[in-house]
């Protein structure tokens, strides 16, 4: 298994972009899913990752991280 289920809520996530732009996104939460629960991928009104992998026996569940881009003020 990966250091996926690792992180923790509030720690960052650098994104660098193949323009050498980069976004930094805050962990606000992690979840376990069954596969049939597809609603974390579904469109949101805010800038954020969702970043998944297989945990559990077998590799029956889903480990989910959310985390958001929050703009400077």
């Amino acid at each position: 298994m990966g250091k996926l289920p690792k992180v923790k809520p509030g720690q960052e996530i650098t994104i660098v972009f193949t323009d050498g732009s980069s976004k930094i996104f805050t962990i606000e939460y992690t979840s376990v899913v069954t596969p049939d629960q597809t609603h974390i991928l579904n469109p949101t009104a805010d800038s954020r990752i969702t970043l998944y992998t297989c945990t559990g026996l077998f590799d029956n569940k889903r480990f989910v991280v959310t985390a958001v881009n929050k703009p400077y003020n």
